[in-house]
């Protein structure tokens, strides 16, 4: 009858122990499962990136990536089918079908690529809407337009 005291102890600390260590396992499941199932952090959008759609039967398409960078707009064209003279592009007011007037020239496209730097920012931009990226066959054919995309700044 001595034992009993013993056993009754050596029982109630195993289940006290196996109930410790449930928790401590549960915890780190838990806590396992809150980082994998964590949304992967994306870095901050800085740019918009415009689809600029083939007009006339160019066959001319591809993007406009405007990314903010210290202060300044920089404005990348990226054409697929594009033409085999330099190609004059722009940003106009208006949209595609009704252009208004040149707001900032771009950088000529040739061989499908554009890099222009402007003196702008995107909330700037964003003040002037509607706004289109614009880009013409040819300075020889410059009202032949030959891809545009509207801007959209929300």
């Amino acid at each position: 009858m001595q034992n009993k005291p013993l056993l009754r102890r050596i029982i109630i600390l195993s289940v006290l122990g196996i109930a410790v260590c449930s928790s401590i396992y549960y915890l780190y499941l838990s806590q396992r499962n809150k980082l994998t199932n964590a949304p992967i952090p994306q870095p901050a959008q800085t740019g918009v990136q415009v689809v600029l759609i083939s007009q006339n039967n160019s066959g001319e398409s591809g993007t406009a990536l405007l990314e903010e960078k210290d202060g300044h707009l920089i404005v990348t064209l990226d054409l697929q089918g594009y033409g085999k003279e330099a190609q004059p592009a722009h940003i106009h007011a208006g949209n595609c079908s009704v252009l208004g007037p040149i707001e900032y020239p771009l950088t000529n496209v040739v061989n499908g690529r554009s890099i222009t730097t402007l003196n702008t920012t995107i909330n700037q931009l964003k003040q002037k809407l509607p706004l289109i990226v614009n880009v013409h066959e040819s300075a020889s054919k410059a009202t032949n337009y030959v891809s545009c995309g509207e801007l959209q700044l929300d």
